[in-house]
């Protein structure tokens, strides 16, 4: 590799990790591959997409259009799935030019700017996320060698710089929420190491008042740490000492790769739920509106959909269209899960 093609693997993690996005890293390789070529970092589907993109040498025009509706039906992006992680691969293997040519995508975006194709390498793919690097290429012409030759010895630096700012992400995110509770909360990794803790949770461990992380313990939570790992939510009670009947509710905090670590939350069974605050982190988190909150709170409280309909003057069919709603935003799929999430969710700090 030339000495600026050299220097693109070091950009890649510095464009990357310290700001999370890599605008100058594609602007440095620009330089050297005459094509459009850019990154786009994208959800498919999930409750809350998300699409960004960093590209050069693209139409204005094309770029907006893009942005704003065509990266929706991007038939690339459809069969996202075909495209090997950290390989590099010309768009027509997975979308030959006569499925392509038939797409409303092809015809109404592509076409009129001459743009015949792509060459795609999927840099991350962890859940619905996708990031992806690729170079267009104009009608009647194939895959661009030079975009092949300079950024295939780049992949592994990319795929391990994405994976790193996740990671970063990830452990901010974790951070963050374990600070939103007002009673204790811990970050805690497969071996009962405590990562971070919020305020409430630093005074118990310091005045012993979580006994299930006493040395005398450990055992049993570690083992009740890599049940949650393993198969989801758990729940462990304290069944000795001055703290017996402490309830500790452990979930998997998703997105560290290999590092395993887990939301240990702390309730006292004796405090009953708080409907202000479930409602407003139902509103903030999942988007649910006044009146599918009211409904999830009924159900949560034991009510039958029927008596739900019977005390808001609704019928039956409109309460079960409203609970088929607040199961899609709150990722549950029966009554008994989402009166779990709202155990789950009594702990949070006011709004």
């Amino acid at each position: 590799m030339a000495l600026a093609e050299t220097d693109l693997a070091d950009l890649v993690y510095d464009a990357i990790l310290e700001t999370g996005a890599p605008e100058r890293f594609v602007q440095a390789l620009s330089a050297l591959v005459d094509r459009p070529l850019g990154i786009s970092d994208r959800t498919l589907g999930g409750p809350t997409p998300m699409f960004r993109q960093w590209w050069v040498g693209l139409p204005a025009a094309f770029d907006r259009a893009y942005v704003s509706e065509y990266h929706k039906s991007d038939p690339w992006v459809v069969h996202a799935e075909m495209f090997e992680l950290g390989k590099l691969r010309d768009g027509r293997e997975v979308v030959p030019d006569a499925d392509l040519h038939r797409t409303r995508f092809y015809q109404e975006l592509c076409r009129p700017f001459a743009i015949g194709g792509i060459t795609v390498g999927v840099v991350l793919r962890s859940g619905d996320r996708l990031v992806a690097i690729s170079a267009m290429h104009p009608d009647g012409e194939g895959s661009s060698e030079e975009f092949r030759r300079v950024v295939a010895p780049l992949m592994p630096h990319l795929r391990r710089a994405f994976a790193l700012r996740a990671q970063m992400d990830g452990d901010a995110s974790a951070r963050e929420l374990v600070a939103r509770f007002a009673t204790p909360a811990l970050l805690v990794d497969e071996n009962g190491s405590v990562q971070s803790a919020n305020a409430a949770a630093t005074v118990a461990l310091s005045s012993r008042q979580l006994p299930m992380f006493e040395p005398a313990r450990r055992a049993e939570l570690k083992a009740s740490l890599n049940a949650c790992v393993r198969r989801g939510p758990t729940e462990l009670v304290a069944r000795h000492g001055v703290n017996r009947g402490q309830l500790l509710l452990l979930d998997r905090v998703p997105g560290h790769g290999q590092r395993k670590l887990v939301l240990v939350r702390v309730v006292d069974p004796s405090t009953p739920p708080s409907h202000d605050v479930v409602g407003a982190t139902l509103r903030r988190v999942y988007g649910l509106t006044t009146e599918e909150i009211d409904v999830a709170l009924q159900i949560a409280a034991g009510r039958t959909p029927k008596e739900v309909a019977e005390a808001t003057s609704a019928t039956t069919n409109s309460v079960h269209l409203q609970l088929r709603r607040i199961f899609e935003k709150t990722g549950t799929h029966r009554q008994a899960g989402l009166v779990r999430l709202l155990e789950r969710l009594s702990s949070l700090r006011r709004s």
